[in-house]
């Protein structure tokens, strides 16, 4: 997991918002009313899949993907319609994710706060795969950064064989080239890229072997 900026809502939501959101609140909060049946979030799929780069929000694969509601809907029914509550999240985490939200919540991938983003949660094993809470952490940030890789099920198998894969496919086609052959760099370039599957486990297996790029 690393940190994404989701950037400005995309234009339309406002007017939804301000529609949608009083019965979610009436419902879920006041006892009122019939349980909600919108899910205009679906209509923003897209501004949300551009926004993560078509990549899971959690796991950093590959996705279709699904509007997770980072704060969930029946406890949060007033961030029901908001556009930094929206997560993309491929089915198996936002499945296992569900409706569970600990005391503490989770570790929020699009946090604004440079101390809550997901690199100050979590270390990364490039021998497992495993995603790993981060030595020093207060117990209640190791309790945050624990249940999120728990309750997200982001040391799942498919995901470590998916990790350890990535690398291995990496480590091969750099052996092809010199060390000086700019074709080298160029590879290095383009597998450490935000854009890409498993980024954060690509950079962080980069980094072990001694190797830099722009991260521009």
């Amino acid at each position: 997991m690393h940190t994404v900026d989701r950037g400005d809502e995309p234009k339309g939501l406002a007017p939804i918002r301000r529609r949608y959101t009083p019965r979610w609140v009436a419902y879920y909060r006041d006892g009122v009313g019939n349980k909600p049946t919108d899910a205009k979030w679906q209509d923003f799929h897209d501004d949300l899949s551009r926004a993560f780069c078509g990549l899971c929000g959690y796991c950093e694969d590959n996705c279709k993907g699904q509007v997770d509601h980072f704060r969930p809907k029946h406890k949060f029914p007033g961030q029901v319609y908001k556009w930094d509550n929206w997560v993309l999240a491929c089915g198996p985490c936002n499945t296992k994710k569900g409706r569970n939200w600990p005391r503490g919540g989770y570790v929020d991938p699009c946090s604004n706060s440079p101390s809550e983003r997901p690199e100050g949660y979590f270390d990364l094993d490039t021998t497992t795969g495993e995603i790993i809470a981060k030595r020093g952490l207060t117990a209640d940030r190791r309790r945050r950064a624990d249940r999120t890789i728990e309750d997200i099920g982001l040391n799942r198998y498919h995901h470590l064989k998916a990790r350890k894969g990535e690398l291995e496919v990496i480590a091969k086609h750099l052996k092809e080239w010199p060390a000086d052959d700019p074709k080298r760099q160029e590879f290095i370039q383009f597998v450490a890229s935000r854009n890409r599957r498993l980024s954060s486990f690509i950079c962080a297996w980069l980094q072990e072997q001694g190797l830099t790029w722009d991260p521009a």
